[in-house]
Formats: C-alpha cells, sequence, structure tokens
C-alpha cells in the first residue's frame, strides 16, 4: 500500500494536465476498459491553469455503469432540452393549420353546434425519444467539452518518477479542480485512493 504520509498537498503547476469531457465516453467509456496506461495516453492531455472537474473512480468498477453515468453527468440537461424543443416543433408542423407533417388519425369533434376536425400526429413519439437518446449519449463530442482529470490520462503511467510524483500530488490535482465527480460504485470506499480524493476534496 501507498504510504499517505508522502502525498502533498501541492502539485508542481508543469504536471498540471486535463483532457476534454469527451474523452471520457468516446468509443463508448473505453478508456474505462484497463486501468494500464500507455505513452500515447498521456499524449491525449494537456497542459492546463485549472481542471474543471476531477474525475474519482474506481478501477474495480465496470466500463459501462461508469460510461452511463458519466453521459447523465455531463449530457442529461442537453438531451432533455434538445427532445423538448424537438416534440414542440413537431407539434407545431403537425397543427392543422401548417400541416407539414402526417397525422396517424383525424377525428371530427361536434360541440356548441360547431364542429371541429382534430388531428392526432405520431411523429413526436418517436422523434423525441431518439433526439434523446442521442444527445444523452454523444453531446459532447457534438459541441460542448469541460475539462477533466482522470488518473489514467492525466498521470504518466510509464515514466516511473512522473508516476510517483503525479500520485504524491493528487490533493494538489483537487485543489485546482472546480468540481468532484464522484462515480459511486459499491466498492467506491474499500479503495484507498477513493477514499482519499474524497477526503482531501472535503478537507
Amino acid at each position: 500500500s501507498s504510504d499517505l504520509s508522502k502525498l502533498d498537498s501541492h502539485v508542481d503547476t508543469a504536471m498540471l494536465r486535463a483532457v476534454g469531457s469527451a474523452m471520457l465516453t468516446r468509443s463508448l467509456g473505453a478508456l474505462f476498459d484497463s486501468s494500464i496506461g500507455s505513452q500515447d495516453d498521456y499524449c491525449k492531455s494537456r497542459a492546463v491553469e485549472r481542471i474543471d472537474d476531477f474525475i474519482s473512480h474506481s478501477w474495480q468498477t465496470r466500463r459501462w455503469p461508469k460510461f452511463f453515468a458519466l453521459c447523465l453527468v455531463y449530457n442529461l440537461r442537453a438531451a432533455a432540452v434538445a427532445s423538448c424543443l424537438a416534440a414542440t416543433v413537431i407539434f407545431l408542423l403537425e397543427l392543422d393549420a401548417v400541416s407539414l407533417l402526417p397525422t396517424s388519425s383525424t377525428s371530427l369533434i361536434v360541440q356548441g353546434g360547431k364542429s371541429y376536425v382534430h388531428s392526432r400526429g405520431f411523429s413526436g413519439m418517436f422523434v423525441s425519444p431518439v433526439i434523446f437518446v442521442i444527445v444523452a449519449l454523444f453531446w459532447q463530442n457534438i459541441w460542448w467539452s469541460r475539462t477533466v482529470f482522470v488518473d489514467k490520462l492525466c498521470i504518466h503511467q510509464t515514466d516511473a518518477e512522473l508516476k510517483k510524483a503525479g500520485i504524491r500530488g493528487i490533493a494538489g490535482f483537487l485543489e485546482r479542480s472546480d468540481r468532484l465527480v464522484v462515480l459511486w460504485a459499491e466498492s467506491y470506499f474499500t479503495r484507498l485512493w477513493c477514499t482519499y480524493e474524497l477526503a482531501s476534496w472535503i478537507h
């Protein structure tokens, strides 16, 4: 186990690195298949002055729960807005006064001596959920990305000295982060580093 007494609450600014949050969900979260990193993985990160999000997670947790959790964290709001906008636009295009989209059924309603033609559309029932899923899975790749710290990409994995310095500076990375994102799982608090990261953030 690691000697926590040797850890530092500060990190050399030259070591402060991050990746775009889109990297986390690329290839459906393939990053989280293995904790083993390479020189190429480290080169995907870049030097930054501050980090938007520090990703705290356990490597014992499988890739898919992390992928879907990250989609919710970063894409849920955009997915909800996009699907609501799509539903509104479709509703307007299905109105009798516009009739630019087909309707599934038309009924005649008689009320107060007046008759009304009521059309019921179906496009929104299919299009809106599809848009929600697409945006929820790929929004970061489409438009927006935050800078995030994830250990495999932002701490050198093949140079022993740089790796040791990065591990010792975990609290320093947290100090330079604006938000801690915890990918909680049942194994989370059984991992020393996860507990240390959360404790450092609270402290």
